[in-house]
């Protein structure tokens, strides 16, 4: 268990979607963000990693969304540094909404890149991340996705400048909104993401290529892959959907 950090979070309507709520990509975009204020509040923000050498990068994401937080409402946006285990980390995040119950949660785990010298460093080397009080046993573990041979559709898209984050490769949530656009338009307009899981595998750079190849693999049920010019695997994606509950948060 580590160090929480919480912050209000007002709903803004570029952030919402036909039904009003919000986004799925804007709630990882939450997450985020209140990861990178804790880091900045504990001395271990971007730019001081940067100076060290040092980046995260994110390998996996698994959300669960129990209700769409409503325009113009306000939610509780909390992360937590779960723990540092050898190369790999967990951090926890939540949305909660007035009453303190949880609307959308996500866990994720991350490792840290010595730029300098290309590799991966191990977590107890740093010791700068003692700072977010964090335990030593990852049991973040992420059911591996389902196989798919057979692809039905694809979709193609370009690496824009804005697709690119501090580190100079696309932002892990243009991802999932590549993926999204792959969706049946009716789905997309009568139902929501229920559940996400993601595993990122290289990174994309400004100007690439990318191919979003889908498949149904149940009722409700989507898996993705997105890969570059080179046919080069960026991103697996496994979605399951749901009927939008028109719930007034």
């Amino acid at each position: 268990m580590g160090k929480i950090y919480q912050k209000q979070q007002k709903i803004n309507g570029y952030e919402c979607a036909w039904n009003y709520k919000l986004q799925p990509t804007a709630a990882m975009n939450y997450f985020q963000q209140s990861s990178q204020e804790q880091s900045e509040a504990l001395g271990v923000g971007p730019e001081v990693l940067d100076e060290m050498g040092l980046a995260w990068f994110l390998v996996k994401y698994q959300l669960k969304f129990h209700r769409y937080p409503r325009f113009n409402t306000t939610v509780t946006v909390e992360t937590e540094a779960m723990s540092f285990d050898k190369f790999a980390a967990h951090r926890r995040f939540a949305l909660l909404d007035e009453q303190g119950e949880v609307m959308i949660e996500g866990d994720t785990e991350w490792m840290l890149l010595n730029r300098r010298e290309n590799r991966l460093e191990r977590l107890s080397n740093v010791p700068e991340m003692d700072v977010y009080g964090s335990g030593h046993e990852n049991k973040f573990k992420l059911r591996r996705l389902t196989s798919v041979k057979d692809w039905q559709t694809e979709k193609v898209f370009q690496v824009r400048y804005q697709d690119i984050d501090f580190n100079s490769h696309v932002n892990h949530v243009n991802y999932l909104a590549w993926a999204v656009e792959t969706l049946p338009l009716d789905k997309v307009k009568t139902e929501v993401i229920d559940t996400a899981k993601i595993i990122y595998k290289n990174q994309g750079f400004y100007g690439d290529v990318i191919t979003v190849k889908m498949a149904q693999i149940g009722e409700n049920a989507y898996r993705m892959d997105i890969v570059n010019q080179e046919d080069t695997l960026l991103c697996q994606i496994e979605l399951t959907m749901k009927q939008e509950d028109g719930h007034e948060d």
